[in-house]
């Protein structure tokens, strides 16, 4: 145990980890626009991510919808599963 050193740290502290040397993804910028409240939010993906259609209001819940410029990407809801009880399975 003498020719090792432990080293401590507290709970919460730094990470020991350097980002000297490390090369970050491209990164791309999206806005998400609220159909209820009409916030917008900027989420920011990677530049080759496949991106969401909808995306969950950070202010009020309820979802907002991707913005391609100055249009809003419609949002299919057709192949979404209705939630199903265990008196409709019988």
């Amino acid at each position: 145990m003498a020719d090792r050193s432990l080293r401590g740290i507290r709970l919460g502290a730094s990470s020991l980890q350097s980002e000297e040397g490390v090369v970050f993804h491209e990164r791309a910028n999206h806005t998400y626009v609220c159909t209820q409240c009409g916030r917008e939010t900027v989420m920011t993906f990677a530049a080759d991510a496949e991106l969401p259609e909808a995306w969950e209001c950070r202010t009020c819940g309820a979802e907002a919808v991707l913005r391609v410029g100055d249009t809003v990407v419609e949002v299919d809801h057709s192949g979404d599963k209705v939630a199903r009880t265990h008196w409709d399975m019988l």
